[in-house]
């Protein structure tokens, strides 16, 4: 599991498929396994593979019912399936448990919105524009969050409210298109959304705020260790108190290095001074 994690952390998904697989080998109820699985196999495969990550975040809720986090996932998991009445169901009981978070209202929006429920739908997607505090950092779904507002509500008639809906949306359409323009050399080695190792859907979920400042997907993959905790922990070392002469000690040493990081010094390979090397 601490080895997936760290795959997964540092993206790269396919190891982490693999660890996480070991890991429900040897014990298929690990805390957060099959939905950690899930969530590797998403990012490694892309759309494709909704069906079988959708399994795992199931898996993963059959034994701890209430995990919020795996209830996000499985919800666009249903969205992205167009299993629209399974996705709701899953969605409804994210934001009971958390009535404050905005992401499941994103995915609610659109839920409503495929099955003709369009003041549901209006109502779910402005609660979930609204609470962002700084939507710059979500372009990608706040473009298509008011994209689909503005399209409910043109719907209904409310044809100012749309426009501005839809002068908002691609607004932040813009925002991301020159985000991705100014670090599309940032990171070459992660493969780009729209060649989509990774989903719309997840990548919206992973850019997605919480009320903690964490990222949903992101705290599935970094939470555990305390649920986890190892059968014996190590023993505490305590260190004897400082004497008088360390500490005297310890004083005269740093005043000499850092008197030495001070002064010029040779770089060896060029054969010139540089300043504050030692």
């Amino acid at each position: 599991m601490l080895i997936g994690r760290a795959y997964s952390i540092t993206h790269f998904p396919e190891p982490a498929v693999a660890e996480f697989r070991k890991a429900i080998q040897l014990d298929p109820k690990y805390p957060r396994a099959h939905g950690l699985l899930g969530y590797s196999i998403l990012e490694f495969r892309g759309e494709e593979a909704y069906p079988q990550a959708r399994v795992e975040f199931e898996n993963e809720l059959k034994l701890r019912p209430d995990d919020y986090n795996a209830l996000l996932l499985l919800g666009t998991s249903g969205v992205a399936l167009r299993d629209f009445p399974a996705a709701e169901t899953t969605l409804l009981h994210a934001r009971r448990l958390r009535p404050d978070q905005a992401f499941p209202y994103l995915y609610l929006g659109e839920v409503f919105s495929e099955t003709k429920r369009l003041p549901q739908a209006a109502e779910a997607l402005e609660k979930y524009v609204h609470p962002v505090r700084d939507p710059e950092e979500v372009p990608r779904d706040m473009g298509r969050a008011y994209f689909l507002l503005g399209q409910d509500l043109r719907r209904l008639g409310r044809m100012e409210e749309a426009q501005k809906a839809l002068l908002s949306s691609q607004r932040y359409r813009e925002t991301k298109f020159r985000y991705d323009a100014q670090h599309i050399f940032d990171d070459p080695g992660k493969p780009d959304d729209g060649d989509s190792h990774t989903s719309d859907r997840l990548a919206g979920l992973l850019e997605s705020g919480a009320s903690e400042d964490r990222k949903a997907a992101d705290a599935m993959v970094l939470a555990g260790k305390q649920e986890n905790p190892p059968t014996q922990q190590p023993a505490v070392v305590q260190m004897p108190p400082e004497t008088k002469e360390a500490k005297q000690y310890r004083s005269f040493a740093s005043e000499i290095l850092a008197s030495f990081v001070q002064r010029p010094g040779r770089d060896a390979r060029q054969g010139r001074e540089v300043p504050g090397s030692c």
